[in-house]
């Protein structure tokens, strides 16, 4: 075997140098496609002020959210998230916002979008890429939300009359668990009075730490609804909802992807 020259030895540390840097602009670039693929504005709809804000942890990630204009009256919106994060939850989440779009001209339903989806997830990935979603339906003419659960954490209702916050009904099952998800979910209906406050988030809002031990945990994220409720833009209350969640961290690394959607049923 030939001995190397001075000029051989540094030929794998350029090719490890360029392979890195190759892999960055792959990755940025997958970032770019991913937040592209999230909503450009926010829909404006009757009775309702929308705001929605995703922070990842990583260059990609798995939360992943959007609104689906039905028809006149009606508009659906989602929030999700793929168990884990970075490249291989990222590649799910673009996966998931694509069939949701084709589903669109399919179903009619949240629960209807559901079954199907989880029946795609169920042939194609093994257990270990599941995702939970909760997807709402916003009915303008009679003022109702409708929602499907699949195994994600319950919706965050702000009450203005009592000046509280409630948990909805949660239910169903992660999508990709079981072949046939038709008898595990339900829909429910809630009607939103002025100035209530729907809230959808991932886990990662729950479980952002300042330290090694302590979560920012679901009785903060209530109770920062509960303070910022009065101001009148949903962007607003996310935004300063979404620097509660900060001010708790203080300096520490975040740990995974944030999402928060707001919906606040005008006066």
């Amino acid at each position: 075997m030939p001995k190397w020259t001075p000029t051989d030895q540094k030929t794998p540390y350029l090719q490890t140098q360029f392979g890195l840097q190759q892999m960055i602009k792959e990755l940025e670039l997958a970032g770019r496609i991913q937040r592209e693929l999230l909503p450009q504005s926010v829909p404006q709809v009757p009775n309702l002020d929308l705001a929605a804000g995703l922070w990842q942890a990583e260059t990609v990630g798995g939360d992943d959210y959007d609104f689906l204009p039905v028809d006149e009256g009606n508009l659906m919106f989602y929030v999700s998230d793929v168990m884990g994060h970075g490249m291989p939850a990222s590649l799910i989440a673009v996966l998931n916002n694509a069939l949701i779009t084709a589903f669109m001209n399919q179903y009619r339903s949240t629960e209807e979008i559901l079954i199907a989806l989880n029946q795609v997830f169920h042939r194609k990935f093994s257990s270990e890429f599941i995702m939970t979603m909760v997807m709402a339906n916003w009915n303008h003419a009679i003022n109702t939300l409708s929602f499907t659960q699949a195994g994600h954490y319950p919706i965050l209702l702000y009450r203005a009359e009592q000046n509280q916050v409630e948990l909805l009904p949660i239910g169903g099952m992660a999508l990709g668990m079981v072949p046939d998800l038709s008898a595990r979910i339900t829909t429910h209906q809630i009607e939103m009075q002025p100035n209530d406050i729907a809230v959808l988030y991932t886990d990662g809002v729950l479980e952002a730490r300042r330290d090694h031990r302590e979560q920012y945990g679901m009785e903060r994220l209530m109770n920062a609804i509960v303070k910022n409720a009065h101001h009148k833009s949903a962007n607003t209350i996310m935004d300063r909802v979404a620097k509660d969640i900060q001010s708790f961290m203080g300096g520490a690394p975040q740990q995974d992807d944030m999402t928060l959607l707001v919906a606040k049923r005008s006066e």
